[in-house]
């Protein structure tokens, strides 16, 4: 499971679990009072600071693949082929 960690007062941290939020992605939130800037982890991965952007846009990509595949309809992809 995604943990965040963030200090307690982060407007990073903040839009951070918004976009999780938005995502609608399973995950942990601790807050550590010792921390300066949000951390995201999952598993061995971890991203913070200029890692977090392309972290989340990553688990975005990944969400859209998931949920286009995950049901029996076909689909047209973006150069018309179909599944």
């Amino acid at each position: 499971m995604i943990e965040l960690r963030r200090p307690v007062h982060s407007d990073t941290a903040d839009a951070v679990a918004a976009r999780l939020g938005d995502m609608v992605v399973a995950h942990r939130l601790v807050i550590d009072p010792t921390l300066t800037d949000p951390v995201l982890v999952d598993g061995e991965r971890r991203a913070s600071g200029d890692q977090i952007e392309p972290f989340l846009a990553e688990l975005a990509s990944d969400l859209a693949d998931w949920n286009r595949f995950q049901s029996d309809s076909c689909y047209i992809g973006d150069d018309g082929r179909t599944c």
